[in-house]
């Protein structure tokens, strides 16, 4: 009887709304109960559109996606992207900028205050907090600039750089921050006067605690890993600045109580880790490299893998350099080097960049097994990335264009949770500068939910556990496609915020088997979707898409005004079911790719790289 109720309400509507539903069409104990057939539409009505960040809740298996990695691919999502300008960070040139997902969902970013234009090294280190990631309130310094009486007794400016914040499992923040007396830096004899601190906080950064200085030599660029049993190590780039600029190589130092102590001890050489060889003909002589450490342990092993800036080659007039990838032992136990020679017997990945002298790398590791690698090139000072699988190797070839829109460097990044990572930027542009913010999201293979879904512009019965694809043209035009079955069919939610609504504005969604590469075997099927619905369902043959008589359905709803200017607008979504007879499915998989186009842009946002989804 509610069918019929629906059918004769939307044909009086000249098929233009849906049917008032009824109690008994929304979810129950047991599941939704679903109308016999699809109710027509579109649905002009009040919606609610979940974002990206709210789905994907059901926590995936450690390296659930190890062997899959050839389809991941990370997406920068525009409503995320700020641009945190100098007033804000007070300071004329940030540099180097951290970030860190404090344990109550907010967030923590450092940044230093370069010396100038032409010198990004830090004379202080500022810091800053924020709830969503657009509103930044600056909270003081990590550590400010001081004037000092050095190791040969004269005065002198103690100048810090390089801060970094981590969470430890035990809920404390971390920070740790470099520093050098400017006069004495290249004086072998006081290599005292330089040096590493770190304090802790209890409450997000409010107030901190317990500095001390962990580390007495020159030294730039610390980061922070605590392993499973919960040992801290940092480690950092070990310079020699007495022979050169560009003569370094990564040492460590590690404490086993939590941070209270710190081994070796003041007097002691760090334990060195990471060193690799290079003939500088500036000095006539071979030099050491392997510098800007970040590391990550990598998912369910003792096993560390680092992502290093290496210096390729130095002449009077350039130094030039690549980026790469160098691995722990399987135990995560060093083989120690000499302070002054020899180079690490380490497995190794080099040239990482593609030879496009790629400087500032940063790495971090999704919990589903992916690695992301990110690093600046050093031809055009924009940022880019590259996906690696679950041994933080076989690293997919970057894209061609950036992944943020302006001229940057020395970038940092976190992971914020399964399906989502922050990165961090300096920028300076048109007249700018300050420090960009996104958010980028996991695309991968997925699993679709098993349930029978109601095509009825009703989309509550689909869940947050529910696992998701995510494309964002702008700010105001993104998008999420989730998959779900049942014996008979497969469905698809597609959710589009949009504030400018159009008919013109589409979603097309490609279904076919799962197979390598761009090939579309014959019988793959493309849908269209707009605010009006599926508008049109075709299968590839001979090269070309053809319609043809399909038993697939659609409604759709949407909130706001499609075509007018009249008012702000909401966006739309749209259910879909196909036959399962009608698609390509073998061994339970079947791929998908999407494709988001904005009318009022003209402009397409579409995976990386199509994924598969589990269909069983």
């Amino acid at each position: 009887m509610i069918v019929n109720i629906n059918m004769l309400l939307s044909a009086a509507l000249a098929l233009v709304m849906c049917g008032p539903q009824t109690p008994n069409d929304k979810p129950g104990p047991d599941g939704p109960v679903t109308p016999e057939d699809p109710v027509e539409g579109p649905v002009q009505k009040s919606i609610s559109l979940t974002p990206f960040t709210e789905l994907n809740q059901g926590e995936d298996a450690l390296n659930s996606h190890a062997g899959l990695t050839a389809r991941s691919s990370i997406k920068l999502m525009p409503s995320s992207y700020t641009e945190i300008p100098v007033r804000t960070l007070r300071v004329n040139y940030p540099n180097y900028p951290r970030i860190s997902v404090l344990p109550d969902k907010t967030y923590i970013l450092s940044w230093q205050e370069a010396v100038g234009a032409s010198d990004g090294n830090g004379r202080s280190i500022h810091y800053a907090k924020s709830p969503d990631l657009k509103n930044w309130e600056w909270q003081g310094y990590l550590w400010k600039q001081e004037n000092v009486t050095n190791g040969a007794g004269n005065k002198d400016t103690r100048n810090y750089t390089n801060g970094n914040t981590i969470v430890l499992r035990d809920g404390r923040l971390m920070a740790i921050g470099s520093f050098r007396n400017v006069s004495t830096y290249t004086n072998q004899n006081l290599k005292e006067d330089h040096g590493l601190k770190v304090k802790f906080s209890e409450d997000g950064g409010l107030t901190w605690k317990d500095e001390a200085q962990i580390f007495w030599g020159p030294n730039w660029e610390p980061d922070i890993i605590e392993r499973p049993d919960g040992e801290i190590q940092v480690y950092f780039a070990d310079p020699r600045p007495w022979i050169s600029s560009s003569n370094s190589g990564t040492a460590m130092v590690k404490s086993t109580d939590g941070g209270k102590t710190w081994q070796p001890a003041r007097g002691q050489d760090p334990y060195r880790v990471m060193r690799s060889q290079y003939y500088s003909q500036a000095k006539g002589k071979y030099l050491f490299s392997d510098q800007m450490p970040v590391g990550v342990v990598l998912n369910g092993t003792q096993k560390m893998a680092f992502a290093v800036e290496v210096v390729t080659a130095y002449t009077s007039s350039k130094v030039t350099h690549t980026v790469s990838v160098v691995y722990s032992p399987e135990d995560g136990n060093w083989k120690l080097l000499a302070p002054d020679e020899g180079v690490a017997d380490c497995e190794r990945i080099d040239n990482l960049d593609d030879n496009s002298d790629g400087i500032g790398p940063y790495m971090v590791q999704f919990r589903s097994g992916e690695t992301v690698l990110t690093y600046t090139k050093g031809n055009n000072s924009k940022l880019f990335a590259r996906v690696g699988d679950e041994n933080a190797a076989n690293f997919l070839a970057s894209g061609t264009e950036p992944i943020f829109p302006k001229y940057g460097g020395w970038a940092g990044a976190k992971i914020e949770s399964g399906h989502t990572m922050l990165v961090v930027n300096k920028f300076s542009q048109d007249g700018a500068r300050g420090v960009a913010v996104g958010r980028f999201a996991l695309n991968h293979d997925l699993t679709a939910s098993s349930r029978t879904v109601g095509i009825d512009a009703d989309n509550s019965e689909w869940k947050p556990e529910d696992e998701a694809l995510y494309l964002g043209v702008s700010t105001d035009n993104e998008a999420t496609v989730r998959v779900s079955q049942d014996a008979e069919y497969v469905y698809l939610l597609a959710e589009v915020t949009d504030t400018n609504l159009s008919e013109a504005d589409k979603l097309t969604v490609t279904l076919s088997a799962p197979v390598s590469g761009d090939i579309l075997p014959k019988n793959s099927k493309r849908l269209t979707l707009t605010p009006k619905g599926l508008v049109g369902i075709t299968a590839y043959e001979s090269g070309k898409w053809k319609s043809y008589d399909s038993g697939a359905a659609a409604c759709s709803a949407y909130e706001g005004t499609i075509d007018s200017d009249s008012d702000t607008d909401k966006g739309w979504f749209a259910e879909v079911r196909i036959p399962r007879s009608e698609l390509l499915i073998s061994s339970g998989k079947m791929s998908l790719n999407f494709e988001l186009y904005d009318s009022a842009l003209n402009k397409t946002d579409k995976l990386t790289r199509k994924v598969y989804v589990s269909v069983l």
